[in-house]
């Protein structure tokens, strides 16, 4: 049965290249020319929310900054970009789920790829997609403080994990919350309580360096009243007053099947951990819901989760069953609930598909983006002097 599962793996690693393939000329598209037009001004010598009114967190700053200091606004580079990003998303998943199902993780790593690949070009780059890599590394170095390390290599990790969901809180500040889940794991899962208290706080320490160094950057650049003026005086007015409808979210009973793989994990060692990813997947959808806008791409997060919970289980599921018996029924029936998790991916792309393709093809204005980018690119010819800031 291992053998079918790397060949379903295989399978799906054909079609993750077909769809690369097919989808290799998307470019730079909905929000991202409006994130590399401030990357450009950046460049240009420009005070970041001094010289330019944008709401977003120093962390997108930083990221599209660095983009376009080596790439420019360049549709290849941003499409590779894409690319890489999705990739370091399914080698972390891979490394989460290998331990328990090494077929499966492949499995989850392809099928997820997979579904990113099939969502559309106004999904390339954006911000709460580039995030879920700092959020996975975050809860692999969370899961590996469960195996016995030296203090300096525990430590390093928690670090690791805490900066991690710090800069994943400077691209979209809902994933602050991420600190509570790792707090209440490492509570969990360490003993005495001391220890656990000691690992938290070296967890929160890491991450309340990280917004230390960014504050000081803001000082620094004489950008640091601004920013706190345009949070509190546009941000915070702007959103509560949003009442968009939820046109991106079509919530069925199957998605319900997100909760499935309790039913594999209760009064197993990894029961925790799922309650990890389980948790994340719910964080996902709050994230999804705090915005208000209700843009297809907020769904990103979301998107990566909710299989990597199910797959999770799957993959518990998978190990204890085997460590049990080695019955022709219990790989019976991994073999069903694989194929009912992938006719529910399959369904639920499909739903997906055809809500948000036919909603947000009269929100994609074509032309100005067309226009934007050929600014952006014009912008560097332009002498700075004159430059619109």
């Amino acid at each position: 049965m291992r053998a079918i599962g790397w060949g379903i793996a295989a399978l799906l690693c054909i079609f993750v290249l077909m769809a690369v393939r097919a989808t290799w000329d998307w470019g730079i598209a909905d929000d991202a020319p409006l994130m590399l037009f401030v990357a450009r001004a950046l460049h240009g010598g420009a005070t970041p929310y001094r010289d330019i009114l944008d709401m977003n967190l120093p962390g997108a700053y930083l990221l599209y900054g660095a983009f376009f200091r080596f790439f420019g606004a360049d549709d290849l580079y941003w499409r590779l970009f894409d690319l890489a990003v999705q990739g370091s998303i399914s080698a972390l998943v891979f490394l989460i789920l290998k331990e328990l199902d090494r077929p499966l993780a492949a499995i989850a790593a392809a099928a997820i790829a997979l579904h990113h690949l099939c969502l559309g070009p106004y999904l390339v780059g954006q911000r709460d997609f580039v995030m879920v890599p700092f959020q996975l590394v975050a809860i692999y170095c969370l899961f590996l403080t469960h195996t016995p390390r030296t203090p300096v290599a525990q430590a390093s990790l928690l670090a690791i994990a805490g900066a991690a969901i710090a800069f994943a809180t400077l691209i979209k500040p809902p994933a602050l919350l991420m600190y509570g889940v790792a707090a209440a794991y490492l509570l969990a899962e360490n003993r005495p309580w001391r220890r656990a208290v000691g690992n938290v706080l070296c967890c929160a320490a890491a991450g309340l360096a990280v917004f230390v160094a960014t504050g000081l950057w803001l000082v620094a650049v004489g950008a640091l009243e601004d920013f706190v003026d345009i949070q509190v005086n546009f941000v915070a007015a702007t959103y509560s007053s949003i009442a968009a409808e939820p046109w991106t979210w079509n919530l069925t009973l199957t998605d319900f099947t997100l909760f499935a793989g309790l039913v594999f994990v209760l009064n197993t060692p990894y029961f925790r951990r799922y309650l990890v990813l389980l948790a994340m997947a719910l964080l996902s959808l709050f994230s999804y819901h705090v915005q208000r806008k209700y843009w297809a791409y907020q769904l990103a997060p979301f998107y990566v989760f909710a299989p990597l919970s199910m797959a999770y289980g799957l993959a518990v599921f998978a190990r204890t069953g085997l460590a049990a018996r080695r019955s022709k029924a219990t790989w019976a029936a991994i073999l069903c609930v694989q194929l009912a998790v992938l006719a529910w991916g399959w369904n639920k792309l499909g739903t997906d598909l055809g809500t948000e393709s036919a909603v947000a093809a009269p929100l994609q204005d074509a032309a100005v983006v067309e226009n934007l980018m050929r600014d952006i690119r014009n912008l560097a010819e332009v002498p700075r002097a004159v430059q619109p800031l």
